[in-house]
């Protein structure tokens, strides 16, 4: 489980390279059989491979009349083998890339406020803890606000399902989306990020909205202009999607939960917005 702590605030250098190391060797904890599947696949396909020129050859001579069998027999071993050893290979990489990106987004700080107004710090991982769930919503500051309102009216659905919405503003500048903040800060299900400009930063990344996105156009196509990840008890990405999410039907793929604590301190289900933006305390 990832360690976060208050003062994590700034990416430790060389993360990336980082991330990848640790997801590989996540992927080789959770799958222990893996590497000695595919040395043992390797090794028969090394050998099968070895054997063709000699099978090949008496086929050709057809001095042995089980040659031409034995030949595709070989073969067809080295092609499975093959297969196998690249389909494997290929769901390292894939799993390894899922990995990174839950361990990248398990330490993004966060921060929310109690009943009376106290400012709680805390990171994705955390929430593992109080086998809560999330859903990160990015986009531009005044539609997060409209899609929190939104979700404020499943408030206490959310709270069954202890489902945290995290809203992330493509256009955080440094007041930090202050304005989003101002408004859904005190409710009950959402938390903020407490580096706005570094989370947005990440989330253009995984949508390929970021920079230039490989294009070398300065991001001036393709830029995506809302997404969504979710993420289940575990930690680990439940589903994805472009632009903004319908909550009914989101809610409706998460199970329901006893209604109580969410996760990261106390969660009371109705409890309203701190700022001027109100509505937290919706309920449907």
């Amino acid at each position: 489980r990832l360690a976060c702590s208050a003062s994590q605030q700034a990416p430790a250098p060389g993360g990336q390279g980082d991330d990848a190391r640790q997801a590989r060797a996540l992927f080789e904890a959770r799958n222990p059989a893996w590497l000695a599947r595919v040395a043992a696949l390797g090794s028969v396909g090394v050998v099968a491979a070895a054997g063709l020129p000699g099978t090949l050859a008496d086929a050709l001579r057809g001095a042995d009349p089980d040659a031409t069998a034995l030949l595709a027999a070989n073969a067809a071993l080295v092609a499975g083998c093959g297969l196998s050893v690249r389909s494997d290979l290929r769901r390292r990489a894939r799993d390894s890339a899922r990995f990174a990106t839950e361990l990248r987004v398990g330490a993004m700080p966060l921060r929310r406020f109690d009943r009376y107004g106290n400012e709680k710090a805390a990171c994705v991982a955390d929430l593992k803890a109080g086998s809560a769930r999330c859903v990160l919503l990015y986009g531009k500051e005044a539609d997060l606000i409209e899609d929190v309102g939104r979700a404020a009216v499943y408030a206490r659905r959310l709270a069954a399902s202890k489902l945290y919405v995290v809203p992330v503003a493509s256009d955080a500048g440094a007041g930090g989306a202050s304005a989003l903040a101002s408004s859904w800060a005190g409710a009950s299900f959402v938390l903020l990020p407490s580096s706005p400009a570094r989370f947005a930063a990440w989330f253009e990344e995984l949508v390929g909205g970021g920079a230039d996105g490989g294009r070398g156009d300065g991001g001036a196509r393709g830029r995506v202009a809302s997404a969504y990840v979710t993420l289940d008890q575990n930690g680990r990405v439940r589903g994805s999607g472009l632009g903004r999410p319908r909550f009914d039907s989101l809610l409706a793929s998460f199970p329901q939960n006893r209604i109580g604590a969410m996760g990261i301190g106390e969660a009371d289900v109705g409890e309203g917005g701190r700022g001027g933006g109100g509505g937290g305390g919706a309920e449907g």
